[in-house]
C-alpha cells in the first residue's frame, strides 16, 4: 500500500476516483494493480471511465516514473473486445510491449525499452554472458557485473558494459541477490535483439 502511494504521485491527472484505502486515485489507474483487484462493498466502479491512452500512459508513468510515457505519443493502443482491458502496445506496426492481464502493467519489447530508456532499471552483464542473453537465454547472477536497485518481479533492461541493450526481462532476484549469489537466474529474458 505504501508503494502504491508513493507511485500515484508519478501519475498526472485532474480526474481522479475514491478507493479505500488509498483515497484519491488517478483515473488512468483503474484497471492497473493493486486499484482494480479487489471488490469493495459500496463501491461501483462502472462510472469510472477512460480513454486507452489516458490508461496506458497513466500506468506506465505509475510503473516506471513520472515523465515514462512522453516517448509513446501517437502509439496504437489495442483493447480486448472481450474484456476491454488493454493488450498489445504498437507504433508504425512495431511492437512495443503488451499489458500483462492479472495487474495491468506494461511489459516492454526491446523497442518499448528503447523508448523508455533511462526509466527503465538496467542489468549489465559480463562479457561472457552476451552471447547466450542475446539469444534468450536468462541472466545468472554470476554473470550480473552491476545492477540499479532492483526489486523482483520488475521489468529490466539487459545491457553489455558497452551499454548495448541486448534484451529485456523480468527479475528474479533484487540487486543485493545479484551482486551476491554466485547461482541462479537473476533476470527471466523475455524480449531479445
Amino acid at each position: 500500500m505504501l508503494r502504491a502511494r508513493e507511485w500515484m504521485k508519478r501519475v498526472s491527472s485532474k480526474q481522479t476516483f475514491k478507493r479505500k484505502p488509498f483515497g484519491s486515485v488517478p483515473i488512468g489507474l483503474k484497471d492497473t494493480y493493486p486499484f482494480s483487484q479487489s471488490v469493495i462493498p459500496g463501491e461501483d466502479d462502472r462510472r469510472v471511465a477512460a480513454k486507452p491512452e489516458l490508461l496506458f500512459s497513466s500506468t506506465v508513468d505509475y510503473q516506471y516514473g513520472k515523465g515514462a510515457s512522453k516517448n509513446f505519443k501517437g502509439v496504437r493502443v489495442e483493447v480486448s473486445r472481450n474484456t476491454g482491458r488493454l493488450r498489445r502496445i504498437t507504433k508504425d506496426k512495431v511492437l512495443l510491449g503488451s499489458m500483462r492481464s492479472h495487474d495491468n502493467f506494461f511489459i516492454p519489447t526491446i523497442d518499448g525499452a528503447k523508448l523508455l530508456g533511462k526509466f527503465m532499471k538496467k542489468v549489465v552483464v559480463h562479457d561472457d554472458a552476451v552471447p547466450f542473453v542475446a539469444k534468450g537465454k536468462s541472466v545468472f547472477a554470476k554473470f550480473v557485473s552491476k545492477s540499479d536497485e532492483i526489486f523482483p518481479g520488475e521489468e529490466v533492461a539487459i545491457y553489455t558494459k558497452n551499454k548495448k541493450l541486448i534484451a529485456t526481462g523480468r527479475a528474479v532476484m533484487n540487486s543485493a541477490e545479484m551482486k551476491s549469489f554466485e547461482r541462479g537466474p537473476a533476470v527471466e529474458t523475455r524480449s531479445w535483439e
